[in-house]
């Protein structure tokens, strides 16, 4: 699941919490979230990538079948997000 927390000054936090790799039982989503699933066995996945210019962030549900459920990138520069879902769509640029 993934959180973000607004601050009033500085860069928001973003809060992910990794699932249920090896675990047979299942909470509930919280709606608060701006992501979450429970479906199958799964985990989070943490890619830096410093060579950019602006380096970024990039988590990532993956479950068990190695499918990528959803993927969530953040730049240094605190200017916008940019979030994949399970098809591969992209939400455009948003106010971070």
């Amino acid at each position: 699941m993934e959180w973000k927390i607004e601050r009033p000054n500085g860069y928001d936090l973003y809060e992910f919490e990794s699932s249920r790799l090896t675990n047979i039982h299942t909470h509930g989503l919280i709606p608060a979230a701006i992501f979450g699933y429970n479906e199958k066995c799964s985990f989070g996945m943490l890619s830096f990538d410093t060579t950019l210019t602006d380096p970024q962030i990039t988590y990532q549900i993956v479950n068990i079948d190695d499918g990528v459920i959803h993927a969530l990138k953040l730049n240094k520069k605190p200017a916008y997000t940019q979030e994949t879902g399970r098809n591969g769509s992209k939400n455009g640029a948003v106010p971070g």
